[in-house]
């Protein structure tokens, strides 16, 4: 959901007179928001969402603890590859 709305909102040309410069900004900070608030709700223990597979895999580097971290960087090649396949799929109007 945060590759999407990030491609549309503010790196899509197609959609620059509509999103862009503020409202591009707005919609990716709710949508920032809903993942943090949504893994902090759904995991008690972890603080929200790891955004950035570096700024999870160095403590874990440090500490030595590398359970469950395959995700953080599988997680956002497979999201990748998706949004393309969905955003190359969605019609659009050129105006």
């Amino acid at each position: 959901m945060f590759i999407f709305i990030i491609h549309a909102a503010a790196a899509d040309s197609n959609q620059a007179k509509l999103f862009r410069p503020y409202i591009s900004a707005v919609l990716i900070g709710i949508t920032c928001f809903i993942n943090i608030i949504g893994t902090a709700s759904i995991v008690p223990a972890f603080g929200g969402a790891g955004f950035n597979p570096g700024r999870v895999l160095g403590p874990s580097i440090v500490t030595g603890d590398y359970e469950m971290k395959w995700i953080y960087v599988l997680a956002p090649a497979m999201a990748a590859v998706v949004h393309s396949s969905v955003y190359r799929m969605a019609p659009y109007s050129k105006r």
